[in-house]
């Protein structure tokens, strides 16, 4: 089973990047502390797990509105200063 989870770790870090790791992170702190640990309210963690996968799906995605071409960019004037 170990071996396993290795070679899939392994295949994951060429598509994962250092963003969609935090983000994965971030989510999973908020989950532990947030629901856990406080005590806020008795929440099923189970219903939560989706949150993890869905969490560096948004950090991949291009920002909506733009093309990959505009990122980045700065916008010039009519008049042709930026």
């Amino acid at each position: 089973m170990q071996g396993t989870l290795t070679l899939g770790a392994n295949f994951l870090d060429t598509v994962v990047t250092d963003s969609m790791i935090s983000a994965t992170t971030a989510t999973g702190g908020i989950l532990i502390v947030g629901l856990g640990l406080l005590d806020l309210k008795e929440v099923r963690v189970a219903n939560m797990l989706p949150a993890l996968a869905f969490a560096p799906l948004l950090v991949a995605a291009p920002p909506c509105g733009r093309s990959s071409e505009d990122t980045g960019k700065m916008r010039r004037r009519p008049d042709g200063r930026e």
